[in-house]
């Protein structure tokens, strides 16, 4: 019986496949259609709301860019994929950003991050002030650790809010080149 459920499971997983790249298919093409920068974005799949971002990014407002940034920036699909490289002259453009009306620190600011032990990972651009949110990030990777480290205000470009998973999350976007010394956290507890 396991061999038949498994060619079952195989079957669906192939079928829910198509299905989604379908209805990538059917939201490319209604951002392909649309008028303006904001109904592009919005239609378009995760996937392709960089390229739409990119796209529309010169005939978009100041304030437009700033909204529009934030949207993409937190479907984390374009965060992984396109590098942090693609993103840093779209945030320095910007400016400071902030959606929870949190001023940009004037001293410099301690920082936690969860993610597995990758170079390139660990000196990335998504940091929180909060070590509690640090840990309950790493509760959902087994692999990640905690890094921490010392920003200077410059170097924040955005501070963000998001609810991934039901939760209320702090995000600073850092422009990583500036960032000091990481370090694995070591709960002391």
């Amino acid at each position: 019986m396991y061999g038949l459920e498994q060619r079952l499971k195989n079957i669906v997983d192939r079928v829910v496949f198509r299905l989604d790249i379908a209805a990538i298919e059917v939201q490319r093409n209604l951002a392909l259609k649309a008028d303006n920068p904001i109904s592009a974005i919005k239609c378009a799949a995760d996937i392709d709301q960089p390229y739409f971002l990119k796209k529309w990014w010169p005939k978009m407002t100041h304030e437009e860019k700033k909204q529009m940034i934030v949207k993409v920036w937190f479907n984390h699909i374009s965060c992984a994929v396109f590098g942090y490289d693609w993103w840093l002259p779209l945030f320095k453009e910007c400016g400071f950003i902030t959606n929870c009306n949190i001023e940009k620190p004037l001293d410099e600011i301690k920082l936690y991050r969860a993610i597995e032990p990758n170079e390139t990972y660990i000196r990335g651009m998504s940091w929180t002030p909060d070590l509690g949110m640090a840990k309950f990030v790493q509760s959902f990777n087994k692999e990640a650790k905690i890094y921490t480290t010392v920003v200077q205000p410059e170097f924040v470009l955005a501070i963000l809010e998001g609810f991934p998973r039901g939760v209320c999350l702090l995000e600073y976007v850092i422009d990583y080149r500036g960032l000091g010394e990481v370090n694995e956290y070591k709960d002391k507890g």
